[in-house]
């Protein structure tokens, strides 16, 4: 991607959680915002998705941190979004999850069956994570539109974002090899 211009329509996204938490077999936190900065700086929009946000003792001081590191990263005015969806899960899954990583302790809060039938937090700790991880991302980017992934409407605290909130320019490719 970087060796042809960036396009502003072009948004390259990435998945966010504190280190301790990122999944197995993927990208580090640190490789992933320098692969946003990158194409930042080749005049790509980025967004990112904070998801599964995943509730622990200390969770708070450590999502505060992962977005303060993020817009150290990537100025605000290069994000085009930010999603936000805490861990939810079907029956089954946490079945799974149960029998493949016994030692697991993301399990081990409460979690209650949901509108769509999957295992959620309480309203209460879903709606106190959504408020914190906004006010955090709301102090670095004011204008950065969020929205709240597979969430429902109840939770919603802010106006639902439509994106894009303008036309999309189509880009000029012309010197651009084939």
């Amino acid at each position: 991607m970087t060796s042809v211009p960036g396009a502003r329509n072009i948004i390259v996204s990435w998945s966010l959680n504190p280190q301790k938490i990122v999944e197995h077999f993927t990208a580090p936190l640190a490789k992933r915002l320098a692969a946003a900065q990158k194409c930042v700086a080749h005049g790509y929009q980025v967004a990112f998705h904070y998801d599964p946000i995943i509730y622990y003792p200390g969770c708070e001081s450590d999502y505060e941190a992962l977005i303060d590191m993020t817009f150290h990263a990537v100025g605000g005015g290069d994000v085009a979004w930010i999603s936000l969806g805490i861990l939810r899960m079907t029956p089954r899954l946490k079945k799974i999850m149960e029998n493949r990583f016994p030692g697991n302790t993301i399990l081990d809060e409460e979690f209650f069956t949901g509108h769509d039938g999957k295992l959620r937090y309480p309203q209460e700790v879903r709606r106190s994570l959504y408020k914190n991880m906004t006010s955090w991302i709301r102090r670095h980017c004011k204008g950065v539109p969020i929205y709240l992934c597979m969430e429902e409407k109840s939770m919603r605290f802010e106006k639902p974002v439509v994106y894009p909130p303008e036309p999309l320019i189509s880009p000029d490719l012309s010197g651009v090899p084939a």
